[in-house]
């Protein structure tokens, strides 16, 4: 999951794969889990967006999780005028959680690689998020 430390701050995140799986000389990850593999290729897209805008943002307090017990985490930043959320749910459940903006009733939030626009109604927005999800929305 590599939203969760960006979500705690982290500044750089680094992949490394071995040569071959652990116990299976010759067999690649590639090989042995072929879909987790592949889905790098659109995390590393993402990070290449993500990165860059959080360099320079600021930390947005006027987006908060309306259900904090929950479990998702939430980082919110803004940078010229966008706004940046990071979500991750490490838990093993689906969750619908709710956004609360204190300065903008209503508008779009465009997903950061795949998704859906999650729109935003009398300050509040609902995004969906599947177990172990992250999403990565602006504003």
């Amino acid at each position: 999951m590599v939203g969760l430390p960006l979500i705690h701050g982290a500044t750089g995140i680094g992949f490394y794969s071995f040569r071959h799986v652990a116990g299976k000389k010759g067999v690649t990850f590639a090989v042995e889990n072929p879909d987790l593999w592949n889905s790098l290729k659109d995390v590393n897209a993402e990070l290449a967006q993500i990165g860059p805008f959080l360099l320079d943002a600021k930390p947005d307090a006027s987006v908060t999780l309306k259900e904090r017990e929950s479990g998702v985490k939430i980082r919110a930043a803004s940078r010229g005028g966008l706004r940046l959320l990071l979500l991750a749910n490490p838990t093993d459940t689906a969750r619908e959680v709710p956004l609360e903006f204190a300065a903008t009733p209503d508008g779009v939030l465009k997903p950061i690689g795949q998704g859906t626009n999650v729109a935003s109604r009398g300050g509040i927005a609902k995004v969906k998020l599947e177990a172990s999800g992250t999403a990565a929305l602006l504003e």
